[in-house]
């Protein structure tokens, strides 16, 4: 009988154990997806291959956080607003002055955020462009009255529009803190309605809606009436965007770092230059001076893996946890991490980046590749949920009456 000789060569164990991993865990990051969806292509990799990973990978990560309400997505957000201004008068000049639809204030000073603010005289509403002095604003042109206005004229005036944060996505509730109850959402040309009708411009918001920011391209704004007389901070839950990515793959020069005063933070690299890009990306360190190094899937599994928290200088970054040894001449890797929470929505996300690919290079299996992806989402959507205790409807702040207090009821006699 014949016999086969078949050589095994085990990949060697990290030169540091898996515990440097535990507080934070392993992270996925942009060039882990990028591998991932070079290996899906298998054969067919030309020489777009790599634009069309990071097309699918940049596509996924704008629409995943859409699929789904995730647990992970939920933030905590806050806007502090302004309170309405009325102290002294104005005068406007259309044309024909120092600018082009000047207002000019008498008796009081432009608050900071007037730039962001409206004007209300008589009974419209005029949009502040900019601020030219702390006496003198110019007035938007398509927005702004059309004939001089005269000295002594009294205004008011009060900021409704708040920038909402970049990732934002979509709003849970609103809530006003100076009275504890929350803000009710109406259509835009409701709040538009209100605030062009209404006569309250000093008093507590109420009601919200959210627009396109009037000046910004790309971004959001939170939208109140009436604008508050006072300033005032409103909390509220929302849904963000993932954070995008950017930074592929940096390995330039080497790392080092010195635990003589104990476990440190601090990696300095030579023959590397960091800006504060890197920022919030992966730093991978390799236990060797040879070779990269790689994550769990990888032929060189990193002794330490750290998101990096700050920049010290172009060769000095801190990380989020230390490391616990001396070391220099070490390979490294930085990349950018895939932000979703692994254990629930790594899946589904390289679902829909596999999807996208086949999208992006039309093939016929693009629609099952779809199918799978949306499979794969609602088995994450069922291990979203974040609580398994014993949960019922109805009023959570009932009380069990005491046996003693029995018997209960209006037909009692």
């Amino acid at each position: 009988m014949a016999t086969t000789n078949i050589n095994i060569n085990p990949r060697p164990l990290p030169s540091a154990p898996l515990k440097q991993f535990v507080i934070r865990g392993i992270s996925f990051t942009y060039q882990d997806a990028i591998n991932h969806l070079l290996d899906f292509l298998g054969a067919d990799v030309g020489a777009e291959a790599l634009r069309t990973a990071r097309r699918a990978i940049q596509n996924t990560l704008r629409t995943f956080p859409r699929m789904h309400r995730w647990s992970y997505y939920y933030n905590h957000g806050r806007i502090n607003t302004n309170g309405a201004y009325a102290t002294g008068t104005v005068s406007y000049d259309f044309t024909g002055g120092a600018y082009e639809r000047m207002l000019v204030l008498a008796g009081g000073t432009f608050p900071a955020w007037a730039s962001d603010g409206t004007i209300r005289i008589g009974d419209t509403n005029y949009k502040i462009a900019s601020v030219v002095s702390s006496t003198i604003a110019m007035l938007d042109s398509a927005q702004s009255p059309q004939a001089d206005i005269a000295a002594g004229t009294k205004f008011v005036i009060f900021c409704d529009e708040y920038l909402l944060p970049l990732e934002f996505i979509s709003a849970d509730e609103g809530l006003n803190k100076s009275n504890f109850t929350n803000l009710s959402y109406v259509h835009p040309r409701e709040w538009l309605s209100s605030v062009e009708n209404g006569n309250n411009y000093s008093s507590d918001p109420y009601i919200y809606t959210i627009t396109g920011h009037s000046t910004l391209q790309g971004r959001l704004s939170f939208r109140v009436y009436p604008s508050p007389s006072t300033s005032k901070s409103f909390d509220f839950l929302y849904q963000k965007g993932a954070r995008q990515v950017a930074i592929e793959l940096y390995t330039a020069g080497t790392v080092a770092a010195s635990i003589s005063n104990g476990p440190t933070t601090t990696i300095t690299a030579t023959g590397a230059t960091f800006t504060s890009s890197v920022t919030g990306s992966i730093i991978r360190i390799s236990a060797d001076s040879s070779d990269f190094p790689t994550g769990l899937d990888g032929d060189n599994i990193a002794e330490y893996e750290r998101q990096i928290v700050g920049v010290i200088s172009s060769t000095q970054i801190i990380v989020d946890e230390p490391v616990y040894t001396t070391f220099s001449g070490r390979k490294y890797s930085i990349s950018d991490p895939i932000d979703v929470e692994q254990g629930v929505m790594l899946d589904p996300f390289l679902r829909g980046c596999e999807y996208q690919v086949s999208l992006l290079r039309s093939k016929s299996n693009a629609s099952d590749l779809y199918q799978l992806y949306l499979t794969s989402v609602k088995q994450a959507q069922a291990a979203d949920s974040k609580v398994i205790q014993r949960r019922s409807a109805g009023p959570d702040t009932y009380i069990r009456p005491r046996l003693a207090s029995f018997p209960l009821g209006g037909n009692i006699g």
